[in-house]
């Protein structure tokens, strides 16, 4: 499985071909949640619909 630092460039390199980039801190949460198959659960559902794969939910 690889480890949370390979997911964050595999996630930053895809938001950035697709012009849809997001604070380094939303994908370092993303690609440790994606690394450890949890779920983030947000406010902040704008940015992290954006990556595939990751799950998340709305707190609210």
């Amino acid at each position: 499985m690889p480890e949370s630092s390979e997911y964050f460039g595999r996630i930053k390199a895809d938001l950035e071909s697709r012009g849809k980039l997001i604070d380094d801190f939303d994908i370092a949460i993303a690609a440790i949640a994606i690394s450890h198959k949890c779920c983030v659960i947000t406010a902040n559902m704008d940015h992290f619909r954006r990556i595939n794969g990751l799950k998340s939910k709305n707190w609210k």
